[in-house]
């Protein structure tokens, strides 16, 4: 199975390493704050592609 970001083996190795980093519950809350999901902003599709998909 491939794995996403893998092509390399330095890259396979920079992906597992990630696995053992640990972050602070500030850093959590504020990628918590800087990406929720709850926040999207915009359309899915832009409006060419949109009237395309309507069709």
């Amino acid at each position: 199975m491939p794995i996403p970001g893998a092509k390399r083996i330095a890259h396979l190795e920079q992906n597992s390493a990630a696995a053992s980093l640990a972050l602070k519950a500030e850093d959590l809350a504020l990628l918590s704050r800087t990406f929720d999901p709850a926040a999207i902003s915009g359309g899915r599709y832009s409006a060419a592609m949109e009237a395309m998909a309507e069709r």
